[in-house]
């Protein structure tokens, strides 16, 4: 539905025309009474403003409530909660603006991630981040807590007439090299006993039971970030019953968002716990409900089928899984750019298929395409890199190269001791393969 012309200016109209698809998603999800929390990517601050006025004119019964954030900025929380106190209405929505210069502080950044779950239980009206792609790309990996539960994004663009027409009144969106900002530290242990504390408080204060859908909503929140944290660990058994739990609490919802997130969170999960065929029931609903709320030639389905296709691969049924990562490749680049980390992922997952059916080169080409996008848009330290770095190391070993499969994975083994440590699961594993990489290099050169 397009805005009536008689309210709204000609720039405007031009710009929801040209983004009516992601329009008309908003206005569906805005017309909901209960609260959401929303990211939006904007290529430029040229839409900014008109999007927020139309916003505000399109739903007056949600009063703006307009942040701007800056480079010393420590706690969103804190503004929300303290500063703001008990000014926050329902009826409310809050506009979070300058996050471009907050990320530049690692203060803000930690809090971002490790204050996530009061965030999103406590703020009781719709919450819009406004930020450029690359901003969004620091926080899906420096802040992943907090990102694992931003699933509702929308793509605006800016119309090229208005680029080259309208004067520049606003500023375009600086570009953020965030290769020199600083990964919080992250002590698992200590976030699972705190979110263990949280969940058994929360349970105490409704009465053991959730019954309204505020309290289903913070139940699936605090749930699905205990099933997180216990998955970072790699304690899938303790992190598959959590998501179970949070399954039959999400059946209860309407909320069709979040039971794809807990669908794909627990079929994975049953992937890693080598429950294959409970992984493929799950994922099939989670790509059923993809399709089905969003249509196709949308994020959430190419993630889904992806997911499934890597299932459907370890049971040994290729084709369908090949058929269904190529869909979801060619999806996912008529969404995005080359560099988007979701089109990386689909490709690193087809690589691995590739390799499987015994076509290296393929495997080889894909892969160092996918090394070249990470390590320019992730930076070399992101844990995804050291993913791909094995991966890669791993197609080497099956064309006998060895040396430069023993380079890649000493590399992947520094990435992880970086992110999480000599003694985690993940850097164990590429040691032990490390190994017997040694052995084949000296045992060729006797």
């Amino acid at each position: 539905m397009l805005p009536d012309l008689q309210k709204t200016d000609t720039e405007t109209n031009v710009i929801i025309s040209y983004n009516n698809k992601e329009w008309e998603r908003l206005l569906l999800l805005f017309k909901n009474p209960e609260p959401n929390i929303f990211w939006f990517y904007c290529d430029t601050a040229v839409i900014k403003k008109p999007l927020h006025d139309l916003i505000t004119l399109q739903f007056p019964q949600w009063k703006p409530i307009d942040i701007y954030l800056d480079k010393n900025t420590e706690s969103l929380n804190k503004i929300l909660f303290v500063d703001y106190g008990g000014k926050i209405q329902k009826d409310h929505t809050i506009h979070i603006f300058g996050i471009e210069d907050a990320v530049k502080n690692i203060d803000f950044v930690g809090n971002l991630n490790f204050n996530r779950d009061s965030l999103f239980r406590n703020t009781p009206c719709n919450l819009i981040f406004w930020a450029d792609f690359d901003t969004s790309n620091i926080l899906s990996h420096r802040a992943y807590d907090f990102w694992s539960w931003m699933f509702l994004t929308f793509d605006f663009n800016t119309p090229q007439e208005l680029l080259t027409a309208r004067q520049r009144s606003y500023e375009s969106m600086i570009f953020l090299e965030d290769k020199d900002i600083k990964i919080p530290s992250k002590d698992s242990a200590n976030r699972i006993e705190q979110i263990k504390h949280e969940w058994e408080f929360f349970l105490e204060d409704i009465g053991g039971k959730p019954t309204t859908i505020k309290q289903l909503k913070d139940a699936i929140t605090l749930a699905v970030a205990l099933g997180n944290e216990y998955e970072e660990n790699g304690n899938y058994k303790e992190s598959a019953a959590i998501l179970e739990k949070v399954l039959a609490i999400s059946e209860q919802t309407d909320d069709e968002n979040t039971k794809n997130l807990v669908y794909n969170n627990l079929g994975n999960i049953y992937r890693e716990l080598g429950q294959l065929n409970q992984a493929k029931v799950v994922l099939e609903r989670a790509m059923r409900n993809s399709v089905r709320f969003f249509g196709y030639d949308y994020p959430y389905v190419s993630v889904s089928q992806s997911n499934l296709a890597c299932v459907l691969r370890e049971l040994g049924q290729y084709n369908e899984a090949k058929e269904l990562l190529e869909k979801a490749l060619e999806s996912c680049k008529k969404q995005y750019e080359g560099g988007h980390p979701n089109i990386a992922i689909i490709q690193s997952n087809l690589a691995v298929l590739y390799q499987d059916l015994g076509e290296l080169l393929k495997a080889k080409e894909l892969l160092e395409n996918v090394m070249e996008s990470e390590t320019k848009n992730l930076g070399e330290n992101h844990p995804t890199v050291a993913t791909s770095l094995s991966n890669l190391a791993y197609v080497y070993l099956d064309l006998g190269e060895y040396h430069k499969a023993k380079i890649l994975l000493e590399k992947a083994i520094e990435n992880l001791v970086h992110n999480f440590g000599a003694n985690h699961m993940r850097t164990r594993l590429i040691l032990t393969k490390l190994d017997e990489v040694n052995k084949i290099v000296a045992g060729s050169k006797k």
